[in-house]
């Protein structure tokens, strides 16, 4: 029989929307990352989350023979991630793109100290739900099988070195296009600054599409580093946008 996938990162998104008056404040917040304004956000969030009958019941209807879900460290992702699975009681795959659980070494702030110490309850708590998860190196692997007892492997698209890529550029007569779609956030921008750098000095082009609300000091980095900063494009466009690049 066809196996039936749960994409609860759609349903995530799905949930996410907001009217475009609270959008445009909940941007501006987003912008200074104000650890009280986050705290704020999960309160909403927690208040919101009371009543997930309606979400019960779709996963029952749609009773999926799998789940295979990126994990983030928000609490309502968190807690709508272990009312699924609870619902569903099929095998369970997360997908763990940044290091959400492990902390500094030397935390910025008490408050992020608290902030991480309670999340990570909450990430503990759905990675033991899990069956097994995909993370994105080496060490991360290593650490989170011996943190957590779980089979983990490495999932990422292997890439030829930038070099190589982009080193018929020149001869071609134009930049050779890259895409990075996706969020900006935990100091991902800064990755995406060193990377677009090394790009265009290499004859390419990086093109970044975020909703993630970036200050003024992180777009004079991104003009700085050759990096083409494009903002918010609905999904479909940034998929078009993708399927033409190099």
């Amino acid at each position: 029989s066809k196996c039936r996938v749960f994409d609860a990162e759609s349903a995530y998104s799905a949930a996410d929307v907001l009217q475009n008056r609270e959008a445009k404040k909940h941007r501006e917040l987003k912008k200074h990352r104000l650890q009280i304004s986050m705290w704020a956000r999960d309160f909403v969030w927690k208040k919101g989350l009371k009543d997930t009958s309606d979400i019960v019941n779709f996963v029952k209807e749609f009773n999926p023979d799998i789940i295979f879900t990126p994990m983030y460290y928000m609490f309502h992702t968190n807690k709508l991630l272990q009312t699924v699975i609870k619902s569903a009681d099929v095998p369970v795959i997360a997908y763990i793109s940044d290091d959400i659980y492990r902390m500094k070494k030397f935390p910025c702030s008490p408050l992020y100290s608290v902030d991480r110490i309670l999340k990570r309850k909450v990430i503990r708590k759905s990675i033991e739900l899990c069956d097994m998860l995909y993370v994105v190196c080496e060490e991360q692997k290593d650490a989170y099988e011996k943190e957590f007892g779980k089979s983990c492997k490495v999932l990422r698209k292997p890439a030829e070195r930038i070099s190589d890529i982009v080193g018929t550029a020149v001869s071609e007569g134009y930049r050779k296009s890259f895409i990075y779609a996706g969020n900006l956030g935990t100091e991902r921008w800064k990755t995406i600054a060193v990377l677009g750098k090394i790009i265009y000095e290499n004859g390419g082009i990086l093109k970044v599409y975020s909703a993630t609300p970036v200050t003024g000091k992180i777009k004079k980095l991104f003009i700085k580093s050759g990096v083409d900063y494009r903002g918010y494009v609905p999904a479909e466009e940034a998929a078009e946008e993708c399927q033409k690049a190099d």
